[in-house]
Order: structure tokens, then C-alpha cells, then sequence
């Protein structure tokens, strides 16, 4: 059967980018482009609500309105025949470069993190009839958005906002790279890559409660996370140093302690490292993108959050920036080399190498597919 899949286009260079929808033949593994949207946004990543039709994507900047560096939601409305309808809104974070997003459990909110600029800027005024200089830094933020019932985003509904620090004598800026729920929707996490920590919170009759900060190694640059399905476990992987961390949760509380860490690349290599991270539906497979190598890796996990590394492949492309799994397949959208590549999985969990197919696409970064029939 043939199905839509959106990919996204990521870039912060001055080129066409935005969302494409191909037609995905599940029988073939190829892709065929049908149309282009939105060719002015680098995609930072996309959340598809298969129920409502409505494909949601990050604007991660990359370009300005009126002077200011961009940030904020779209929401576009998808026809019964899977191609792209209107976009329902748009509406601005509350800081610049939105990363990623995640649905709140109850449909009506939606979970966003984003970058900050890493910029100071030097604000004069003038005090008693005299010039006065001030430093301002950029913050960083997590927001939580509130959704109309046509799926469109009314309005931002709280924020918790994160400023720099100064850490033994150098600023550090907040970074936030990822945000995402446990299975049971109660607890979020937030990879901060900036500051190499992760935050958990939870959402409260429609604001963000801060639990907990947990901090990773310095320099590591926490970046993605996935949840196991049936335990307290989730995997996290880092952008400066290529490996992956399990840590158990307590979701009241949101205390993380760390199981195993575990390098699946090389370790004097530090940026830009490991990419994207999936995990199957069963957790007992854990796949790996890392971009310096141009590889992925397989590794064997179970509910307690052990790893074990079972196969590495070449990802046949150049920068392997996002992977994602629908059905019995891996995507693997090459960022450089510009093609998507369709590996099928093995009754196993590894990937079949021999079977896998390349389609072209512009700068891929993130995809979802919408199996509806």
C-alpha cells in the first residue's frame, strides 16, 4: 500500500527548506515527493496527530521577521487524501529556534522546548540625564501551548524560562533540545545541551510545575531521549560525546539515577556526534544514528535498561540527523547527503542492509508517516 509521509528539511543556511509529503510504498520502500510547504522554515522536528489530521512542525529559525530571530508552531490541516490543506495558525514561542514539540495526554496542550541565541546584548539608557549601559543574555524556555478543538494553537498557556550562569568563570547558555513525555503522559523531560543537564517537570491543570535537574557530564550535550513502554527506564543520548545513558525515573518526583552508560562511537571525537535515537515498540531493540561516522547502531535493551550493542551499518548517506521507525522499518533521513533511506527490519530487530532503499529528499531531519487507510 502507498501512505503519506511527511519529511521535514533542516538547515540554518538561507535555502528552500519546509515540509515535504511523498507517497511511501510499503512494498517498494520507495519515496516519491508530491509537494512542498512552508519552504521558508528549517523543520526542527513535527508531531502528527493521525486522529485530527493535523501535522504540527517547529520553527527552528534560521530566519527573521521584522529583525528578530524566529521561533513558534505551525499547524497545518491535512486533506482525507493525506496532501496538505491550510495552515490553521502559527503562533510564537517565547524564545527563538523551537526545537521540538510533544502532545500533552488529553489532547489539549502541547509541549514545546527551545534554543536560546547564546548572544549578550549591550541595551543603553538614559538614567538622571546621563547614558547607561546594561547587559542582557538570552534565555531559553520550555512552553506549554494551548489547542483550540479544530487543532490549531490558541495561544502560549505558561512558560518556565531558564537564564545563562555563570560556571567557573565562564557563561553558560541554556540549550533546550528535546521534550517529551513518560508513557503515562504524567512526567517531561528536557535534554538541556547547553548546559548538560536534563529537566523533568510535569503539567498541572494547565501550567508547568519544575521537578527536578538532573546533570550529565560537562560537555556531554544531552540531546534526545526515549521512554521504555513498560518500566521507569528512559535512554538518552548525547551530542558531544558519542554515547547513550539509561537512567530509572520516578515519575512522582522526577529523579533520575543513572544505569549504565555505554560509548557506541569514538570518544576523542566530540562534535557533531550521535543524532537520533528510536526504540522499538516491545523495548528490546535501541537504534542509534551517529553523524561522525556516518553509521547506525543496534543495540539490544530490556525493561531493566541494560545495553548491548548487536549491529552497526552504514547509514548510506552522509549525517544521519533523524531516524524513525513505522511498522517493520527504519528511516533514516541523511541531512548532506540529501536521501532517506528505507531499511526493513528483521524478525530480530537488526537491519537489513541488502534490502534497504535510498530516495532522494532536501536536507531531511525529522518524518512521520500516516498509515491511514
Amino acid at each position: 500500500m502507498k501512505y503519506s509521509a511527511y519529511a521535514g528539511s533542516w538547515t540554518f543556511r538561507p535555502e528552500p527548506k519546509g515540509v515535504s509529503r511523498y507517497l511511501f510504498d510499503d512494498e517498494t520502500g520507495k519515496l516519491e515527493l508530491q509537494e512542498t510547504i512552508l519552504e521558508e522554515i528549517a523543520a526542527g522536528a513535527q508531531y502528527l496527530d493521525e486522529e485530527k489530521g493535523i501535522l504540527y512542525i517547529t520553527d527552528e529559525g534560521g530566519r527573521t521577521i521584522d529583525g528578530a530571530e524566529t521561533g513558534g508552531v505551525f499547524a497545518v490541516r491535512l486533506n482525507e487524501d493525506g496532501s496538505f490543506g491550510d495552515v490553521l495558525s502559527y503562533t510564537e514561542t517565547s524564545n527563538p529556534k523551537t526545537s521540538y514539540l510533544w502532545p500533552v495526554k488529553g489532547g489539549k496542550y502541547l509541549a514545546a522546548s527551545n534554543h536560546s541565541s547564546s548572544k549578550a546584548i549591550r541595551h543603553a539608557y538614559i538614567r538622571d540625564g546621563k547614558p547607561v549601559t546594561e547587559i542582557y543574555y538570552d534565555q531559553s524556555s520550555l512552553n506549554l501551548f494551548s489547542l483550540n478543538e479544530d487543532g490549531s494553537v490558541s495561544g502560549l498557556a505558561d512558560a518556565l524560562i531558564f537564564d545563562s550562569e555563570v560556571i567557573s568563570g565562564k557563561r553558560v547558555f541554556p540549550h533546550f533540545h528535546n521534550v517529551m513525555a513518560d508513557p503515562s503522559g504524567e512526567m517531561f523531560l528536557a535534554c538541556d545541551k547547553g548546559m548538560d543537564r536534563i529537566v523533568t517537570f510535569r503539567i498541572t491543570c494547565g501550567k508547568l510545575e519544575f521537578l527536578q535537574e538532573t546533570k550529565t557530564e560537562e560537555n556531554t550535550a544531552p540531546r534526545y531521549t526515549v521512554f521504555h513502554p513498560q518500566t521507569n527506564v528512559v535512554f538518552e543520548n548525547n551530542e558531544n560525546w558519542p554515547g547513550i545513558c539509561s537512567y530509572a525515573y520516578d515519575r512522582k518526583n522526577g529523579e533520575l539515577k543513572l544505569i549504565q552508560k555505554l560509548a557506541v562511537g569514538d570518544e576523542s571525537y566530540r562534535r557533531p556526534n550521535a543524532s537520533d535515537l528510536a526504540l522499538n515498540a516491545s523495548g528490546t531493540r535501541l537504534y542509534a544514528g551517529l553523524r561522525y561516522s556516518n553509521e547506525i547502531v543496534v543495540l539490544k535493551t530490556d525493561g531493566s535498561g541494560y545495553m548491548e550493542e548487536v549491529q552497526r551499518i552504514s547509514c548510506q548517506g552522509e549525517n544521519p540527523r533523524g531516524l524513525y521507525l513505522s511498522d517493520h522499518f527504519l528511516f533514516c533521513m541523511n541531512n548532506v547527503s540529501g536521501n532517506i533511506v528505507c531499511f526493513p527490519v528483521n524478525e530480530d530487530g537488526t537491519l537489513n542492509e541488502e534490502k534497504a532503499v535510498s530516495s532522494e529528499a532536501h536536507l531531511p531531519g525529522n518524518m512521520s508517516i500516516w498509515r491511514k487507510r
